[in-house]
């Protein structure tokens, strides 16, 4: 300690008096304002901190509550069946993308058509042209009904089997892999394409599309109850449908395939699609279903 005193008086004299200590009568105003900008500094850094703590601690809460998750999977869900739908209407309505079996016309907005991306592409910019709202059409590939009515009807029927032609279409369809953005698959029975209850589900949303040109499902609770109420009204449509007829419909498609030797197989197309989407026909199900449909 002895030693320590005429140190610091011999710094005290060298220094004016002014680098003994950050608080007392010596002590310049230039330390005076460092030591204040520090203190404020630091002060705003806790505070800033600790509101991230905080924030990080409530959204660490609501993430593993239970609440939370489920909010979460309907929100995928949601997603998900938006993207099978879109892929759906692309499939059957895009006259000039898939023009062999499109089932109706003006279903949906041409720029929402399959391939309408890569032709806006190729296409010279110009100015856009309003659309005009037209009709729901059946077009040219039906020989066997005339209205989009009877389509609806045919569609929501345990007899659509018995319509050759509608049959064949709609296998055609999902055997070309957009749905699940795939290579095109060998020509099979519709059954061992999709399931019951994924069969039903698309019947339903392509019935639900014809409705009008741009169609949208409402977004209320009401309006989604009311289409699983559809939807499982019409599984058992489909499994009596499959069960009485699928024998003989699928037997004159084999006649028809082995009559046209234009007939696509695997080889012949290996569109890769568009936007990738997977498992269009395995979405979860909601409700409660007999295993036999699945």
């Amino acid at each position: 300690m002895s030693h320590r005193v005429p140190r610091l008086a011999e710094a005290n004299v060298k220094s004016g008096g002014k680098n003994i200590a950050f608080f007392g009568p010596n002590v310049s105003t230039f330390y005076m304002l460092i030591l204040l900008l520090m203190l404020v500094l630091s002060y705003t850094l806790v505070l800033r901190l600790v509101s991230i703590l905080v924030l990080v601690l409530r959204l660490t809460i609501i993430t593993l509550s239970p609440c939370h998750r489920k909010t979460q999977v309907r929100t995928w869900h949601n997603n998900e069946r938006a993207v099978q739908i879109r892929l759906l209407k692309q499939l059957f309505f895009s006259p000039t993308g898939f023009p062999n079996w499109c089932l109706a016309s003006n279903v949906i907005a041409p720029d929402k058509e399959h391939g309408a991306a890569a032709a806006k592409k190729m296409a010279p910019s110009k100015a856009p042209t309003p659309s005009l709202e037209r009709a729901v059409r059946l077009t040219g590939i039906w020989t066997t009904i005339t209205k989009v009515a009877e389509l609806q009807t045919l569609l929501t029927s345990d007899s659509l089997y018995k319509n050759h032609e509608a049959y064949a279409i709609l296998s055609e369809g999902f055997e070309h892999g957009h749905m699940r953005q795939q290579c095109q698959s060998e020509p099979q029975p519709l059954s061992d394409t999709l399931t019951t209850a994924a069969e039903a589900h698309f019947r339903m949303e392509l019935y639900y599309a014809m409705e009008t040109s741009g169609f949208h499902h409402g977004l209320s609770q009401a309006s989604y109850d009311d289409r699983v109420h559809q939807w499982q009204a019409m599984i058992p449509k489909v499994f009596e449908d499959r069960r009485a007829n699928e024998a003989d419909a699928w037997a004159q498609r084999q006649a028809q395939l082995n009559d046209d030797p234009d007939a696509m197989t695997d080889e012949d197309n290996n569109d890769e699609g568009e936007e990738g989407a997977e498992g269009a026909e395995g979405a979860s199900v909601p409700y409660a279903v007999d295993p036999k449909y699945l």
